[in-house]
Protein backbone atom coordinates (compact mmCIF):
# COMPACT_ATOMS: atom_id res chain seq x y z
CA UNK A 1 0.00 0.00 0.00
CA UNK A 2 3.16 2.24 0.82
CA UNK A 3 4.23 1.91 -2.73
CA UNK A 4 0.65 2.58 -4.37
CA UNK A 5 0.80 5.73 -1.98
CA UNK A 6 4.27 7.23 -3.23
CA UNK A 7 3.61 6.32 -7.10
CA UNK A 8 -0.10 8.31 -6.64
CA UNK A 9 2.11 11.14 -4.65
CA UNK A 10 4.64 10.97 -7.48
CA UNK A 11 2.19 11.02 -10.36
CA UNK A 12 0.16 13.98 -8.82
CA UNK A 13 3.56 15.71 -8.70
CA UNK A 14 4.57 15.03 -12.07
CA UNK A 15 1.03 16.30 -13.40
CA UNK A 16 1.17 19.69 -11.56
CA UNK A 17 5.14 20.11 -13.14
CA UNK A 18 3.83 19.53 -16.54
CA UNK A 19 0.67 21.57 -16.11
CA UNK A 20 2.60 24.43 -15.03
CA UNK A 21 5.07 23.98 -17.97
CA UNK A 22 1.97 23.60 -20.31
CA UNK A 23 0.22 26.76 -19.07
CA UNK A 24 3.02 29.26 -20.55
CA UNK A 25 3.03 27.62 -23.55
CA UNK A 26 -0.85 27.62 -24.37
CA UNK A 27 -0.89 31.07 -23.74
CA UNK A 28 1.46 31.57 -26.26
CA UNK A 29 -0.59 28.82 -28.47
CA UNK A 30 -3.31 31.12 -28.20
CA UNK A 31 -1.38 34.57 -29.22
CA UNK A 32 0.13 32.49 -32.28
CA UNK A 33 -2.99 31.46 -33.17
CA UNK A 34 -4.53 34.79 -33.21
CA UNK A 35 -1.48 36.62 -35.11
CA UNK A 36 -1.64 33.89 -37.39
CA UNK A 37 -5.48 34.47 -38.56
CA UNK A 38 -4.42 38.08 -38.35
CA UNK A 39 -2.48 37.76 -40.63
CA UNK A 40 -4.01 34.92 -43.33
CA UNK A 41 -7.22 38.45 -42.72
CA UNK A 42 -4.30 40.85 -44.45
CA UNK A 43 -2.64 38.05 -46.77
CA UNK A 44 -6.28 37.03 -48.38
CA UNK A 45 -6.70 40.25 -50.38
CA UNK A 46 -3.33 40.41 -51.35
CA UNK A 47 -3.56 37.05 -52.92
CA UNK A 48 -7.14 37.72 -54.46
CA UNK A 49 -5.60 40.63 -56.06
CA UNK A 50 -2.86 38.88 -57.28
CA UNK A 51 -4.83 36.16 -58.69
CA UNK A 52 -6.71 38.98 -60.49
CA UNK A 53 -4.08 40.59 -61.87
CA UNK A 54 -2.46 37.23 -63.06
CA UNK A 55 -5.55 36.62 -65.07
CA UNK A 56 -5.84 39.97 -66.43
CA UNK A 57 -2.12 39.63 -67.30
CA UNK A 58 -3.25 36.29 -68.83
CA UNK A 59 -5.78 37.98 -71.18
CA UNK A 60 -3.88 40.82 -72.67
CA UNK A 61 -1.26 38.59 -73.10
CA UNK A 62 -4.16 36.39 -75.28
CA UNK A 63 -5.63 39.71 -76.74
CA UNK A 64 -1.85 40.53 -77.52
CA UNK A 65 -1.05 37.16 -79.62
CA UNK A 66 -4.77 37.05 -81.08
CA UNK A 67 -3.98 40.83 -82.37
CA UNK A 68 -0.24 39.37 -84.05
CA UNK A 69 -1.90 36.99 -85.79
CA UNK A 70 -1.25 38.77 -88.60
CA UNK A 71 0.18 35.61 -91.73
CA UNK A 72 3.47 36.25 -93.05
CA UNK A 73 2.40 37.62 -96.25
CA UNK A 74 0.70 40.56 -94.70
CA UNK A 75 3.29 41.19 -92.47
CA UNK A 76 5.56 41.78 -95.76
CA UNK A 77 3.06 43.64 -97.45
CA UNK A 78 2.60 46.18 -94.29
CA UNK A 79 6.48 46.32 -93.63
CA UNK A 80 6.92 47.19 -97.16
CA UNK A 81 3.96 50.10 -96.85
CA UNK A 82 5.99 51.62 -94.34
CA UNK A 83 9.48 51.47 -96.83
CA UNK A 84 9.19 53.59 -99.35
CA UNK A 85 12.91 53.38 -100.24
CA UNK A 86 12.40 49.52 -100.02
CA UNK A 87 14.11 46.43 -98.28
CA UNK A 88 15.95 43.91 -98.27
CA UNK A 89 15.09 40.53 -97.70
CA UNK A 90 17.37 40.50 -94.73
CA UNK A 91 15.78 44.62 -93.83
CA UNK A 92 12.45 43.08 -94.51
CA UNK A 93 13.03 40.06 -92.31
CA UNK A 94 14.60 42.30 -88.92
CA UNK A 95 12.12 44.84 -89.54
CA UNK A 96 9.36 41.64 -89.54
CA UNK A 97 10.58 40.14 -86.45
CA UNK A 98 10.40 43.20 -85.09
CA UNK A 99 7.00 44.42 -85.50
CA UNK A 100 4.94 41.00 -86.01
CA UNK A 101 6.37 37.66 -84.84
CA UNK A 102 9.02 38.64 -81.75
CA UNK A 103 12.18 37.35 -83.14
CA UNK A 104 10.43 33.85 -84.36
CA UNK A 105 10.22 34.05 -88.09
CA UNK A 106 12.71 32.36 -90.23
CA UNK A 107 13.96 33.18 -93.73
CA UNK A 108 13.02 29.89 -94.84
CA UNK A 109 8.83 30.56 -93.76
CA UNK A 110 9.87 34.12 -95.28
CA UNK A 111 11.14 33.29 -98.76
CA UNK A 112 8.65 31.02 -100.13
CA UNK A 113 5.85 33.78 -99.31
CA UNK A 114 8.13 36.47 -100.55
CA UNK A 115 8.64 34.68 -104.30
CA UNK A 116 4.42 33.98 -104.70
CA UNK A 117 4.09 37.88 -103.94
CA UNK A 118 6.53 38.63 -106.24
CA UNK A 119 6.06 36.53 -109.09
CA UNK A 120 2.08 34.84 -108.32
CA UNK A 121 0.45 37.68 -106.84
CA UNK A 122 2.27 39.99 -108.30
CA UNK A 123 1.54 42.71 -104.89
CA UNK A 124 5.31 43.75 -104.49
CA UNK A 125 8.05 44.43 -106.95
CA UNK A 126 12.23 44.43 -106.82
CA UNK A 127 14.57 46.43 -108.21
CA UNK A 128 18.39 45.39 -107.27
CA UNK A 129 18.12 43.69 -103.79
CA UNK A 130 15.32 45.38 -102.74
CA UNK A 131 11.57 44.75 -102.15
CA UNK A 132 8.98 47.42 -103.25
CA UNK A 133 5.07 47.96 -103.07
CA UNK A 134 3.85 48.47 -106.51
Amino acid sequence: MLAMSRLRDYLKKRQSELEASAKPLETRLLALRADLASTEAKLSPIRKELHEIEKALQAIGKERDTERTVTIKEAILQTLANAPNGLTSSELLAAMNDDFFEGTLQRTSMSPQLARLLHKDKKITNRGEKYFLP
